[in-house]
């Protein structure tokens, strides 16, 4: 006769007092309960890996298939991140201006851990980034509110959202509404870690060349690096960004980087002469059959060149590792 097979919980009943083993059923019970509400609440969510961080996105976020497509897309800041990290090797900080869910956050951290204050106002990006911020860890802040020219609201039904991105100029300017909408200073009295960033990244789909012109003061007694979005479709457009140019220039930013939307880098350049030009191509692509939807832009100040030297470093070392990695005999005669 074969002897009784033990099952685990009548052994741990013999070791384990009856009110340990309770107290252990409500810790796991309650985990599963946990699980389901996280389960409930990202219904439809999908995983995605940045670094070393497994992220949640919303279902339609077309982050995965971009990178997919354009193997660079979405990754110059990790380039700057890197060459900010080598720059300060006792650490910096950075705030992400439309922070999304959280995908910017992680490419900063890709390379090592740097902490990062998140802005974002759109609750159904917020949701994500709330996760995905702890998922990161503890140096990833986040505000929930709408970067402007003023303290005030934005009402959430004049959002426009599209592919993943939230457009707020409508909701913003609307000044009405329950979404909080606050300068950066005053986000920035919250957080006092980051009130001398080292970076600042904007990504607000078309609210960038205001919100740098209203903080003005702000940049001219800190000199971040600024990466902001460079979105070119219509007169007015035109005009704004080449006085942001012109004020960023009489503030001591020197160098601008200039990378198309695919994540490429185009050329940097010292005037405001050669972002002119850009403009003219950004509306010829808007007006006659689009391309290149934008530009990212990194504006390095006087004070930061040398992190100008190392990004350029960065940059030459991709491509043409890549070019060594995938044609091993490009250039060589027959």
């Amino acid at each position: 006769m074969l002897p009784r097979k033990v099952k685990t919980q009548d052994y741990l009943k013999d070791w384990i007092p009856p009110a340990a083993l309770r107290i252990g059923r409500s810790f796991v019970n309650r985990g599963k309960q946990l699980m389901r509400s996280v389960n409930t609440r990202f219904d439809g969510a999908a995983k995605y890996r940045i670094g070393g961080t497994l992220l949640l996105l919303p279902e339609a976020h077309p982050l995965p298939t971009y990178q997919s497509c354009w193997r660079l897309y979405d990754m110059p800041i990790r380039h700057l991140a890197d060459a900010l990290r080598q720059a300060f090797p006792d650490g910096y900080y950075a705030v992400d201006i439309g922070a999304n869910v959280g995908d910017t956050a992680a490419a900063i951290n890709a390379g090592g851990k740097t902490p990062v204050l998140c802005i974002e106002g759109d609750p159904s990006c917020f949701r994500f980034l709330e996760h995905n911020a702890k998922a990161l860890g503890q140096h990833v802040v986040v505000e929930k509110c709408f970067v402007g020219d003023t303290d005030g609201q934005a009402d959430e039904e004049q959002l426009d959202r599209c592919q993943g991105t939230t457009t707020a100029v409508r909701a913003i300017e609307s000044a009405a509404g329950g979404l909080p909408v606050r300068r950066l200073e005053s986000i920035l009295r919250v957080h006092p870690q980051f009130e001398v960033p080292q970076l600042v990244k904007i990504d607000t789909d078309g609210y960038d060349f205001r919100i740098i012109l209203s903080h003005l003061p702000f940049l001219l007694t800190r000199k971040p690096v600024l990466f902001f979005e460079y979105i070119v479709d219509a007169r007015p457009s035109y005009e704004q960004s080449l006085e942001c140019i012109d004020a960023l220039i009489r503030l001591g930013y020197e160098q601008f980087f200039v990378f198309d939307n695919f994540g490429n880098f185009l050329l940097s350049t010292t005037t405001r002469d050669t972002l002119r030009d850009l403009n003219l191509y950004l509306l010829s692509n808007a007006m006659f059959g689009t391309a290149v939807n934008y530009l990212d832009i990194c504006a390095i100040p006087d004070s930061h060149q040398i992190v100008a030297r190392i990004l350029r470093e960065k940059l030459f070392a991709l491509t043409f590792s890549r070019i060594e990695e995938e044609m091993p005999d490009r250039g060589q005669t027959a």
